[in-house]
This record gives C-alpha cells, sequence and structure tokens, in this order.
C-alpha cells in the first residue's frame, strides 16, 4: 500500500505538486514555530531533528489516510492538524493556554494559506507547470511569513485568556474556508470566497499577535505607571527633607543668640520662663533623621532619609561619600538610585531569618559616581541573589527597583554589576556621562 501510495502522491503526482510541497512546508514551519531560542548551534541542531519528525509524521498521516480511504486529498489537512496537536501536547516549555493559541493559529493558518492557494488556481489537479510553480511559491510564501510573524509574538509570553474564545472561532472559520478551497461546499465562487479568505487571514493574524502583545502592553504600561509613581513619590520626600534641611541651616545660625537669651533668664533665675522657652525652640532643632554630612547637600538628605528608615527596621547604614559638591546627576534621579538601592537591601536585612549582622554599607566616590551598596547574605542565598528575584507576594507588582536602577545607569551612559560572593551581595552602580542634551558641570 506505502508502494501504491508514493507512485499516485509523488511519481503520478495525481493531487499535483502543490499538495506535495504544502505538505513538507507545513511539517518543517511548524517546529519553527514551537521552536525556543535558536541562539546556540545545539538548538539549530535539535530543530533540525524536530522537523524530519514532522515530515515523517506528515507522511505516516498520508499513507493512513490513503490505506483507509484509497484517496490521500486531505493529508495536508488531516497530516497538519495531527502534526500540530502532537508539537502543542510535547511542547512542555510553555504554559498551556500558550501552546493551545499557537495550536489554533498554527492550524488556522495553514488551513487558509492552502485554501486561498487552491481558490488562487482555481484549481484542484493543474497541468499547467509555470501556474503550479506560482501556486507553490505563493504557498511557501504565506506559510513562511505568517510563521515568523506567530513566532515572533507567541514568543513574548502567555496570551490573553480572554482572546482564546475569538482566537478559537476565527481559527474554526479558517478551516472551513480553507477546505472549502479544496471541495468548494460553500455556496460561493472561488471569486467571491477568496476575499473572505483574505478577511479571515487577516483577522486570524491580528488577533493572534494582539493575543500574545495585549498582556505584554498590560504589564509594560502597569510598570510605567508604578515607576512614574516611585519616582514622584522620591522627588516629594526630596523636597521635603530640603525644606527641613534649609529651615535647620537657619535655626543653626540663630544658635547663639538663642542660646546667650536662654543664659540670660538661667542667671536671672527665671526657670519658668527658660523651660518654657526650652521647650517652644527645642522643637525647630534639627530633626533626628538628620545626622549624616557631606557636601553635596541633595547627597546628605536622602542618605539621612534612608538612614532613619533602616533604623526603624532594625537595620544600621553604614555610608561613605567621597563626592564634590556638585554632580552632574539630575537630583530627582540620585534620589530614584539611592532609594531604591538602599530600600531593597534593608527589606531584604528586615526579615525574620536574615542575617545577624545587619548592616547596609553605601560607598560613593568620585564626581562621575560610582556607588556601592553591600549587605550580607544567608546561606544559600547568593543565586537567588543575582537573579534579582523578590520574596514578597505577587512577585509580578514588584520588581520596579532594579529596572529603575538598570534605565538610569544607562541614561547616564553607565552600568550597573551585581556580585555575590562570600556571604554578600553588592550591587555596583557607575555613571560616567552627564545625560543626553546637557553638558557636564
Amino acid at each position: 500500500m506505502f508502494a501504491e501510495y508514493f507512485s499516485t502522491y509523488y511519481l503520478q503526482l495525481h493531487y499535483g505538486t502543490v499538495f506535495i510541497t504544502a505538505n513538507y512546508f507545513i511539517a518543517v514551519m511548524l517546529p519553527v514555530m514551537f521552536a525556543g531560542s535558536l541562539r546556540r548551534p545545539r538548538a539549530w541542531a535539535q530543530l533540525a531533528g524536530r522537523m524530519l519528525l514532522s515530515c515523517a509524521g506528515m507522511e505516516l498521516c498520508g499513507v493512513v489516510l490513503y490505506t483507509l480511504l484509497g484517496d490521500a486529498n486531505l493529508q495536508p489537512f488531516v497530516g497538519g492538524v495531527v502534526i500540530t496537536a502532537a508539537a502543542a501536547l510535547l511542547t512542555r516549555s510553555r504554559s498551556p493556554a500558550a501552546r493551545l493559541a499557537m495550536g489554533m493559529g498554527y492550524t488556522g493558518m495553514f488551513f487558509l494559506t492552502l485554501g486561498i492557494t487552491m481558490m488562487v488556481g482555481n484549481i484542484r489537479v493543474e497541468e499547467d507547470f509555470d501556474l503550479q510553480r506560482a501556486l507553490v511559491l505563493l504557498n511557501l510564501t504565506l506559510i513562511l511569513l505568517l510563521t515568523l510573524l506567530f513566532r515572533r509574538f507567541s514568543r513574548m509570553g502567555d496570551p490573553a485568556p480572554a482572546l482564546l474564545a475569538p482566537l478559537a472561532a476565527v481559527s474554526a472559520a479558517s478551516c472551513v474556508f480553507g477546505v472549502n478551497g479544496l471541495f468548494a461546499f460553500l455556496p460561493l465562487s472561488a471569486y467571491t470566497a477568496l476575499p473572505y479568505s483574505l478577511v479571515l487571514m487577516l483577522a486570524l493574524a491580528v488577533l493572534y499577535c494582539s493575543a500574545f502583545a495585549l498582556p505584554v502592553w498590560l504589564r509594560s504600561n502597569s510598570q510605567a505607571q508604578a515607576e512614574r509613581f516611585l519616582r514622584q513619590a522620591s522627588e516629594n520626600t526630596l523636597t521635603v527633607l530640603r525644606e527641613d534641611l534649609e529651615h535647620y541651616n537657619r535655626v543653626r545660625h540663630d544658635m547663639k543668640n538663642q542660646y546667650l537669651y536662654m543664659k540670660t533668664l538661667l542667671d536671672e533665675g527665671r526657670y519658668e520662663e527658660l523651660r518654657a522657652y526650652w521647650s517652644d525652640w527645642s522643637d525647630q532643632l534639627m530633626p533626628p533623621h538628620m545626622t549624616l554630612a557631606c557636601e553635596n547637600q541633595t547627597l546628605a538628605i536622602i542618605l539621612n532619609m534612608e538612614s532613619a528608615k533602616a533604623r526603624r527596621a532594625g537595620v544600621e547604614l553604614d555610608a561613605r561619600v567621597l563626592t564634590p559638591a556638585q554632580l552632574h546627576i539630575a537630583d530627582p534621579d540620585l534620589c530614584s538610585l539611592l532609594v531604591n538601592l538602599i530600600d531593597n537591601a534593608v527589606e531584604y536585612l528586615a526579615l525574620d531569618d536574615a542575617p545577624a549582622r545587619r548592616t547596609v554599607e553605601v560607598r560613593l566616590v568620585q564626581q562621575s559616581l560610582i556607588l556601592s551598596v553591600r549587605n550580607p547574605l544567608r546561606p544559600g542565598d547568593e543565586e537567588k541573589a543575582l537573579r534579582l528575584t523578590t520574596g514578597k507576594a505577587r512577585p509580578q507588582e514588584h520588581g520596579f527597583g532594579s529596572r529603575i536602577v538598570a534605565s538610569l545607569a544607562r541614561k547616564y551612559g553607565g552600568a550597573v554589576y551585581y556580585q555575590a560572593e562570600d556571604g554578600y551581595f553588592l550591587v555596583r552602580v557607575i555613571l560616567t556621562d552627564a545625560p543626553a542634551g546637557k553638558e557636564q558641570p
């Protein structure tokens, strides 16, 4: 039976060259659709092996159909469905929703491409070699372009669940119009069915791409909103602390006069007045969080704010600053950079099972700014720290801090380096240039 199938299908070309090539186009591009990263030579070798298995599966379906029905004109459709279902079931690296969407998209795509090819030729068996060649080229172009498009979007992540049902409906309609291109069972001529099929193909492509792109867009939008919120919060905090420092500087400037007046009250024995005056004036003294000083006022404000927050969490902040009074980094960017790095370290050390030594070391040197933040690690946390994973509930809603730090490093022509060894986690940020459009002081 296999010899008869081979003779009918390949030697006599009973079904034309379009069906033969369509079988292999569908079988070869299927592993491309479901393949993972292809950056390594080994991945390409695995892809080639899967292509051979896919082609073998398609031929096996053709032999079975010919044996059961005495005909194999349904091979591209039936064989394509079988090997696509097998690929979706065997691709364990993707979620069930992603495999389902990829399977529906690919199935609808190859049904439509073959149906459109047959509608364009308006034939079942064609003797014109030039027309056959044109149809083969059309079929190859459609399958290749749509497969690469679908692969590009499917690698974005999981699809939106709300779009799976519409995708299934469009895929089913695509299958109907694809089979109609071969058997013409719908009350439509080829000239009428072809525009409908082209619209369906466009709808399938748009819906498939939207299903995978929508969650990415929603996550990006949520992250952008969170980053804007964190940045605004940092700017507001910086403004408040700057006002506190300016107020303290005014109080300190007038401190000599205040001491002189209180000494007069003390010498004259006016103790009640002295007590009342001291009570009023002491409220204006330096806030308890203003304990660190450096030449750059913004750095002093930020570090004092973070030191106060760390003390409330039971963590000590050891800050050493060797920078000039003027830095080329914008104050809001400097605030975002320091707050995100220090807060991450403090949150880790505030955990119940944190290391016994709860100290965050901060080092800032040079005008270009080399920032280092180091904290102790629990045994076995080195790999987790380097992956920048969070221990918070709903991790997809966190982790913005590391992205903010990375974007600020890129903005100033620098880089971020992570190191975990000898029981410590170290983050080093090197900023070298002024932001685009600005000159360095």
